[in-house]
């Protein structure tokens, strides 16, 4: 049984694939542990039903720190998003039909593991403490004597059913991982942490500012885009909720570390990333709706535009996202590159050529929330 991989190591070979908790790879047992409420502190009882293991990195697990993910489904219209395809896992179904939320809830939780023999969640120590249902879970390593263990970080995961009168709508449990490290993970609404996203916000230090944008051409139209603090870096909220976070990511320029300021040439790429950070499934309007803008003396100018005349218009579509999934772009630093695959490709320009400066990545699709920016600064 080979065990010889450490976390870093294996999370840094995994990559940051952008994967959802609770996909099943493999089909695994609908298996309910019932210990009875007399077992567990403060008269509440528990049954488990597992959901076996993924070797698809989840978004939680980019930070390198985290021993798992935990969240709480208080009410019948909750949706388990976790698993992809519920109806595909056996008795999964129902075993969520019989949930009387009257009495009961069901907790969430995933951890990592060093290699493929962990494909289970071991839970024990369920109660209630401080306003909180609590509980220790645990990585499971199934593999016998004789069992032959792939080398690869997996997450398995289950559902936690908890049992008993006036349960709290909070949750904090004891996650130990596969590697023994343990931590206190509480069902705070994230699914994972902004501070620990891969890639950037914006550079540091204040833009020197262009002169206003200007066309020799009479039929250009730049593309309207927020202005001002009309977007948001980073983070985006629906009220005081957390929902989208996005990163720049300058692969060029930043392959020399993480910390390196985003800046790129000409000719580099930029990949820019959202995601739902959030435990609700979100909403955002099709791909296509950003800007590209440059900080210039009269504010922030998109830096394409038509020549037609005609407005441009988005389909009215409502594209879901559950957490962990998003939208990526990737664009050349070139006038053809940041034109190319948009759906108004044939009608947009760049007017003038891209000048050194300060950038601005404006997605407006938020459909509960404010326009989400991210910055980088190009040398040209």
């Amino acid at each position: 049984m080979s065990r010889n991989v450490s976390r870093r190591e294996s999370l840094l070979a995994t990559g940051a694939t952008l994967g959802l908790a609770g996909c099943i790879d493999n089909p695994l047992s609908n298996t309910a542990e019932d210990d009875g409420r007399g077992d567990d502190p403060d008269d509440v009882g528990h049954d488990v039903f597992q959901l076996g293991s993924s070797q698809t990195q989840p978004l939680w697990a980019t930070a390198e720190e985290a021993t798992g993910f935990v969240t709480l489904l208080t009410d019948e219209d909750d949706d388990p998003w976790m698993v992809e395809h519920p109806d595909e896992v056996d008795g999964l179904l129902s075993w969520l039909d019989e949930t009387d939320f009257e009495t009961s809830a069901i907790v969430y939780v995933e951890t990592a593991a060093p290699n493929t023999c962990y494909d289970e969640v071991g839970v024990s120590h369920v109660g209630i403490e401080d306003g909180r249902i609590v509980a220790t879970a645990e990585a499971v390593d199934g593999g016998g004597e004789n069992q032959g263990c792939g080398e690869a970080v997996t997450y398995p995961s289950a559902f936690v059913r908890v049992s008993g009168d006036d349960l709290p709508a909070e949750a904090a449990f004891t996650v130990v991982d596969g590697w023994g490290e343990s931590a206190e993970v509480a069902a705070d609404g994230r699914y994972a942490d902004p501070a620990t996203l891969p890639g950037h916000v914006r550079p540091d230090g204040d833009p020197a500012k262009l002169e206003e944008l200007t066309c020799d051409d009479e039929e250009f139209q730049r593309l309207p885009g927020p202005a001002g603090d009309e977007a948001a870096l980073g983070e985006a909220y629906d009220d005081e909720d957390l929902t989208f976070a996005m990163r720049v990511h300058a692969t060029q320029a930043l392959s020399a570390g993480d910390d390196a300021s985003p800046r790129v040439g000409r000719g580099d790429e930029v990949r820019i990333t959202l995601w739902n950070v959030s435990t609700d499934v979100q909403h955002t309007g099709t791909r296509h709706q950003w800007n590209l803008q440059v900080l210039t003396t009269e504010g922030w100018q998109d830096v394409r535009g038509t020549t037609d005349g005609d407005p441009v218009g988005y389909d009215d579509l409502a594209i879901e996202h559950r957490p962990g999934e998003g939208f990526e772009w990737s664009f050349e630093l070139t006038e053809a590159g940041v034109v190319a695959g948009h759906e108004h490709e044939d009608r947009l320009e760049v007017c003038p050529d891209l000048q050194p400066g300060r950038y601005r990545f404006g997605y407006r699709g938020i459909v509960s929330g404010e326009p989400l920016a991210v910055e980088f600064d190009y040398r040209g």
